[in-house]
């Protein structure tokens, strides 16, 4: 009883491992492969938002570099957040954020 219970933790530790692992290491674990890597980095670097700045940052006035650490996909765009609250706070409400977003990037950038 008390090795099953052994095994029993260890499996669920092991899932817990799996699901935190940070989007980019599964990006990363991707370009592995040479014969697509080139077009695969290709892709990624056309599809991130406001080149890769937070908007939740942009939307209030703020020139913030989002981190690959937090990443969300949202209608076919890549968008990287400066923190785990912006990310949160982005996913709430993500059309807030990304009405007009190119447009509040350009006027501080």
């Amino acid at each position: 009883m008390k090795r099953l219970k052994v095994i029993s933790m260890v499996f669920l530790m092991a899932l817990g491992l799996i699901a935190i692992k940070p989007l980019s290491s599964y990006a990363q674990d991707a370009w592995t492969d040479n014969s697509t890597a080139g077009n695969m980095k290709d892709e990624a670097k056309e599809e991130v938002a406001i080149s890769g700045f937070c908007p939740v940052c942009v939307f209030s006035g703020v020139k913030s570099k989002g981190n690959d650490h937090f990443i969300t996909e949202y209608k076919d765009k890549i968008y990287k957040f400066a923190d785990m609250d912006k990310q949160k706070e982005f996913l709430e409400d993500p059309e807030k954020y990304t009405a007009d977003l190119d447009a509040k990037f350009q006027q501080i950038k």
